[in-house]
């Protein structure tokens, strides 16, 4: 009796049904939270189905109500050869219709009654190494699908609706951190692993990528409302945004996957950038040093700048190549600046930031990122070699044969007093060009 030992200690009451009796005092199976029917009956029962002559035909009472399953619901076959029971082939091939698929897994390859019952139902066959392993990732992407649901634009609107409010007047930012940890405390409940579960099971891209979706659409509110914190922001608010995304980086749960691990910061790396664009769009260029500069502790390692580790393809332990997985990209290399092109800037509209202003802000975000990741070298260092440093970098190191162009559509020219008195590269302009230069040797060292 396994299942329905599991079954109860998973908080489902099943409702078992191992003979005539038990189906004729049971209530409709419709109305039932789960129903299990054991057509031939209980092991402990002495009246276990189990001859040739016996496993030859059912009840017709049986036969009713497996031609209703069969008929109403979907099917999933596993562990079964379909040989040994002459009663269930003939109820699977006299199912009228095949409106819900079926499944059929199979270690090897099926054997011939299988495959005749494979062909009558229109089935797909499922090659398994195993049924705790199939059912192991079949309900981690079943739990996948449930979790993948975004909330609503309506839900989302409500959020920002309520961070704008409390931006809006200098004697709410008591309800604006109230605002904001409320956002933190449900994120980090559903990325707990009561809600989003570490797995045993092997690690696919698929099932990367899904989750990866859902851990996006967990962050975005708190993502989107850190965006207007920095767009309308008095400073007052950094170290609100800064505890935020520690928060969310040190409180990530330990899977036998490190790119799942990685997976649960996801929403601080989405905070960085939504933070650093607020800032920008508000020219609050001071505080966009600071926190490209901002140390975020790290797991049994010395803590690390943003710029190292929630920058750009700077992401704990999610490899650079695994970003392909969001689509074919055009230019796989920048893989996570396209990504971020496509699914974050387009959030700028949050802010009042038109789009092309959002995309020239993003940009910026990429320039000003490098050139804080290189304060560490020396002069010395970045002039005296052919070779790169290699820091955060993204879509703008495409465009280094248009250097002029991109110089003039940043407005880089206008920008650098500012950006010089705010700290970026030590307010020094040697470091300016050794910076930008930096920015010509990655692309050229690359190759594209």
């Amino acid at each position: 009796r396994l299942l329905e030992t599991a079954l109860v200690s998973a908080g489902v009451e099943p409702v078992i049904i191992k003979s005539i009796d038990d189906l004729a005092g049971a209530s409709p199976m419709q109305h039932s939270r789960c129903f299990v029917l054991k057509v031939h009956g209980d092991y402990l029962d002495n009246r276990i189905l189990n001859t040739d002559q016996e496993l030859a035909c059912y009840p017709q009472a049986y036969d009713h109500l497996l031609d209703r399953i069969l008929d109403e619901y979907g099917l999933i076959v596993a562990g079964w050869s379909g040989d040994w029971d002459p009663a269930l082939r003939a109820a699977l091939s006299r199912a009228p219709s095949r409106r819900y698929p079926t499944y059929w897994s199979t270690y090897g390859m099926p054997s011939r009654s299988a495959g005749d019952l494979i062909s009558a139902r229109a089935a797909t066959v499922v090659p398994i190494e195993g049924a705790d392993g199939f059912f192991d990732g079949l309900a981690d992407a079943v739990e996948a699908i449930e979790k993948a649901r975004r909330p609503s634009p309506q839900t989302i609107e409500l959020v920002l609706a309520e961070t704008r409010r409390n931006l809006s007047r200098p004697d709410r930012r008591i309800d604006l951190a109230d605002g904001i940890h409320r956002l933190l405390v449900r994120l980090m409940a559903e990325l707990s692993p009561e809600h989003l579960p570490v797995t045993s099971t092997p690690l696919s891209l698929e099932l990367l990528h899904t989750r990866w979706r859902i851990v996006e659409g967990l962050g975005e509110p708190l993502a989107r409302s850190v965006g207007l914190v920095g767009r309308w922001g008095d400073g007052s608010d950094f170290d609100l945004v800064r505890d935020v995304v520690r928060e969310i980086h040190g409180g990530r749960e330990t899977d036998r996957h490190t790119a799942y691990t990685a997976l649960s910061t996801y929403p601080a790396y989405l905070c960085v950038l939504t933070y650093s664009l607020g800032l920008i769009a508000a020219r609050r260029w001071t505080d966009l040093h600071r926190w490209l500069q901002t140390m975020v502790p790290q797991r049994y390692r010395q803590p690390l700048r943003i710029v190292d580790c929630l920058f750009m393809q700077k992401f704990g332990d999610i490899k650079p190549d695994l970003w392909n997985i969001w689509s074919e990209h055009e230019r796989p290399h920048t893989a996570w600046a396209d990504h971020m092109v496509e699914k974050v800037v387009p959030w700028s509209a949050d802010m009042g930031v038109p789009t092309a202003a959002a995309l020239t802000n993003y940009h910026l975000v990429e320039i000003v990122g490098g050139m804080e990741a290189l304060s560490i070298y020396s002069d010395d260092m970045l002039s005296h070699s052919d070779r790169p440093v290699h820091v955060a970098y993204g879509q703008t190191v495409w465009l280094r044969e248009e250097t002029n162009r991109l110089m003039d559509r940043l407005d880089l020219a206008a920008l650098k007093p500012d950006l010089l008195a705010a700290g970026i590269c030590g307010g020094s302009e040697t470091r300016w060009e050794l910076a930008l230069g930096n920015f010509s040797k990655i692309a050229s060292h690359i190759g594209w």
